[in-house]
């Protein structure tokens, strides 16, 4: 329960959500630990995040990463709130740094004013500190709360979020990983841009294209081959959430056997999968955290001659071989090989760490404190002061809540806009303005990246049985979703605002 006089709204924690395919459940499932002790929680959608949190009131944001496309907007929320928290949702394997290093943030000034990296396992969070990219005291491993799926005492939490979905009675799964060669949410040439923006050579960047490109058409063809090969067995395609589909619509058309699915996590698909094909995805991982055997196609070109995936999957060097494989898995219990269990135990280890139910655990620990250390320095304070290697993001912090105030004044706030100041970095006008149903936002709702109110409640009630039993509420706790609106979450108003609210019911 909450300390004794301790309101639940005193903690306004925001979390970025970008796809909700990957994400939400694991935001959603981390928002209500967070709520259950006294936080509210913003669910901010990703496309939207600048004008949602033009007007969101924060004592916290938790950014989805700090990768350098995404400076401006991470700029933005150190000048706009008093702490920025990072928790990468991408991926937790990265054998090689330079790899991750190149999508890093390369601003010195924003890296030193984040509050705290919540790394998921220890080796990535060492090189962070020994390259001196972040201090120690940046630092801290806690795992990823959509990672406790996968432990015993969440097993039920997962088979309970993803319920909804329509699942063959048994079933293969396939898993590309393609969204370079087949993206979905932006152009192939986009895509190349960005590589060039992180660091790439032009020369590399197009490399690295023709090397996926040649992946993508291998696993289509494989897909065809694999359903013609083996008409008793059903396959489920199940695409990278950044894919297009259409490309395996197209081939699903022309095999009853083969199914493509782009609703629910993929957590949810393998732990009712009989087996998991792939070529160079981190699902292997997963897979066998859920104790599903990954069969890996040796023929499949790999994104990397020593990768983690290959390592702790079954190589079939042809197609004969895997339709072998996957008719085992599909009629019997197949065993991990002793090699998968050595591998899944080094990927824990070095890059996931334990998987043991308690990362959300973790996380809402490092916010709620993070989070509680601010307002007590705002109710202390007329200025918000937080440790830093310099002092200029603490002063358009304190600016910006000076701002704010005069913006919502009744009788400034509109004569402000009338005008255009600019003080240092921070343009009023900027600042003031509403944020309006743009095509950004049109585009969003039609969109794959869209989630509502009904899916967050959806979720919420398969979860909150699975956090009452696990002893994260407590007896008579309730939670409560619903739609950030003005003037109770927005400190302005706000045109078609797509942020939701998770917070506790008060009696």
């Amino acid at each position: 329960m909450l300390p004794e006089g301790e309101a639940p709204e005193a903690r306004r924690i925001g979390i970025v959500v970008d796809n909700p395919q990957r994400d939400l459940p694991s935001s959603v499932f981390l928002a209500g630990r967070l709520a259950a002790r006294g936080a509210t929680v913003y669910l901010i959608p990703f496309n939207l995040r600048t004008a949602e949190c033009r007007v969101l009131d924060l004592d916290l944001i938790l950014l989805n990463n700090l990768y350098k496309t995404l400076d401006s907007f991470s700029r933005f929320c150190l000048e706009r709130y008093p702490a920025v928290c990072v928790l990468d949702n991408e991926g937790a394997v990265w054998t090689c740094f330079e790899e991750y290093e190149r999508a890093l943030s390369g601003s010195a000034e924003i890296r030193s004013e984040i509050d705290r990296v919540l790394c998921w396992g220890g080796s990535l969070a060492g090189r962070l500190v020994s390259s001196e990219k972040f201090r120690p005291s940046q630092i801290s491993v806690t795992g990823h709360p959509r990672m406790d799926f996968y432990a015993p005492i969440w097993r039920d939490a997962l088979l309970r979020s993803t319920a909804h979905i329509s699942y063959p009675d048994r079933f293969v799964l396939i898993a590309p990983n393609h969204p370079l060669a087949n993206p979905r949410f932006q152009t192939v040439d986009r895509e190349v841009e960005v590589l060039v923006e992180n660091g790439y050579s032009r020369e590399g960047a197009l490399a690295y294209l023709e090397l996926d490109r040649s992946r993508f058409e291998a696993m289509k063809a494989l897909a065809s081959d694999l359903a013609a090969a083996a008409g008793d067995l059903t396959f489920v395609i199940r695409p990278h959430p950044f894919e297009n589909p259409e490309p395996y619509v197209q081939l699903a058309a022309r095999r009853e056997n083969l199914i493509v699915a782009q609703r629910g996590t993929v957590d949810g698909w393998l732990a009712r999968a009989s087996a998991l094909i792939q070529r160079s995805s981190t699902t292997a991982i997963e897979a066998g955290l859920l104790g599903k055997l990954s069969l890996t196609p040796g023929w499949v070109p790999p994104l990397d001659k020593d990768e983690l995936p290959t390592r702790i999957s079954l190589i079939c060097p042809t197609l004969v071989t895997l339709c072998e494989r996957a008719r085992e898995a599909s009629t019997s219990s197949v065993p991990l090989p002793p090699h998968v269990h050595e591998g899944l135990k080094t990927v824990c280890d070095e890059w996931i760490g334990e998987v043991d139910g308690d990362a959300g655990a973790r996380v809402a620990a490092q916010l709620r404190e993070l989070a509680l250390l601010t307002k007590k320095q705002q109710s202390s304070n007329s200025e918000i002061v937080m440790p830093s290697a310099s002092g200029t993001v603490q002063a358009r912090r304190s600016l910006v809540q000076r701002t704010r105030d005069v913006l919502a004044n009744p009788l400034l706030g509109p004569a402000i806009l009338l005008h255009k100041f600019s003080l240092g970095r921070v343009d009023l006008r900027h600042l003031a303005l509403e944020a309006s149903q743009d095509p950004a936002r049109i585009a969003w709702d039609s969109s794959a990246k869209a989630f509502d109110l009904a899916e967050v409640s959806r979720l919420q009630d398969c979860l909150m049985p699975c956090l009452r039993r696990n002893g994260v509420l407590a007896h008579g706790q309730d939670m409560d979703a619903r739609a950030a609106s003005f003037p109770c979450d927005y400190a302005r108003p706000i045109a078609a605002p797509r942020s939701i609210v998770i917070a506790q019911l008060q009696n």
